[in-house]
């Protein structure tokens, strides 16, 4: 699948749905912003946000130009993909910023943003495992850095709990990628 070149590549449709999805992406990113001024500063909310827009405008003049080529190919996936790492990490951000928090209302959000990307990640999974894998690995990076380096986590044994909760959602997200292509 990641291999193919040419406007029949399933990859490309990445590209197509991002284009589109910005509508819904930009407005939800800046609802994310809003609402974590209750926990976070000001000012790293602000430079979040700004940050976020600028990769959501790298991202679509990125898409662009892979939709601009008459035959896409592997090395247009592999950046996408790495994009799609780097742009992951950037969001993350936020929800790395709330889990540092230490306040449980704080960190339900977060959870709740790692969640939503790692469904939207999940939703790139039939189109290319490489893109996909780039935002999986990249939010649970930010997952488990949380639980990690959180100042307030508690006990050794809730981190490892809270882990394997969160280890568990990533698999049950690829065993759902699994049997809708299967």
């Amino acid at each position: 699948m990641s291999g193919q070149s040419g406007r029949s590549a399933r990859w490309v449709d990445v590209a197509r749905f991002r284009k589109r999805d910005v509508r819904i992406i930009l407005p939800l990113t800046v609802v994310a912003a809003a609402g974590s001024l209750v926990w976070v500063n000001p000012v790293f909310v602000g430079a979040w946000l700004g940050a976020n827009i600028a990769l959501q405008l790298i991202s679509q003049a990125l898409c662009r130009r892979i939709l601009a080529h008459a035959a896409p190919g592997p090395g247009d996936e592999r950046a996408l993909a790495g994009f799609t790492f780097i742009e992951t990490l950037g969001y993350g951000a936020l929800p790395f910023a709330l889990l540092m928090t230490g306040q449980q209302n704080a960190t339900v959000a977060a959870m709740a943003m790692i969640g939503a990307v790692a469904l939207s990640g999940a939703a790139e999974l039939p189109a290319s495992r490489r893109i996909a894998a780039a935002a999986l690995v990249g939010i649970g990076f930010v997952a488990a850095a949380g639980l990690l380096l959180s100042p307030y986590h508690g006990a050794q044994m809730s981190v490892a709990v809270a882990l394997i909760a969160v280890a568990a959602m990533f698999a049950h997200v690829l065993e759902a990628d699994r049997k809708s292509v299967g």
